[in-house]
């Protein structure tokens, strides 16, 4: 059984008493106040246009549908652009982001980590005391990055959760 879908472009004053839960008169009164002018009336029901009566009784000021529309037009084509970008390989996600510089991170200190062992293995005279205290820098200078404190003044942390 097919059903009617209503068009919702326009309001008779019965609906926007309810929606608006106040009595005909309140609504009537409010949508004169403003000056809004019924979209088609017949002997018993009054039609509203639904952008400006429903600015009209819930005090939301004047809903203008053009530039209503043109503000959803501007949003649209900027996602399209975001999209095409996307496509293009210019636009890179979030996520494929955070993972890349995760994994570049977690490897920079793998390697910055075996310096110590590396450095005792290949420099001649570098002792295990050396070796150890090389191994210190690192995790200080580890640490100083993880904390942000070798960054400049103001620098937004660009991976919050990256460890």
């Amino acid at each position: 059984m097919a059903t009617h879908k209503r068009s919702i472009d326009v309001f008779t004053t019965s609906e926007l008493a309810q929606l608006c839960r106040a009595d005909t008169r309140t609504v009537r009164r409010k949508l004169d106040a403003v000056g809004v002018k019924p979209s088609r009336q017949d002997a018993r029901t009054i039609w509203w246009p639904s952008h400006a009566a429903l600015a009209a009784v819930f005090a939301v000021g004047d809903v203008d549908p053009s530039k209503a529309r043109a503000r959803l037009d501007t949003v649209r084509a900027k996602i399209g652009e975001l999209e095409l970008a996307q496509r293009r390989g210019e636009l890179v996600g979030r996520e494929a982001v955070l993972h890349t510089w995760s994994t570049g991170i977690v490897t920079v200190k793998a390697r910055m980590r075996a310096l110590p062992a590396q450095a005792a293995a290949l420099i001649p005279g570098v002792t295990v005391a050396i070796a150890k205290r090389l191994g210190t820098l690192v995790e200080n200078a580890l640490s100083d990055l993880a904390d942000g404190a070798a960054l400049p003044s103001g620098t937004p942390p660009l991976l919050e959760d990256a460890t």
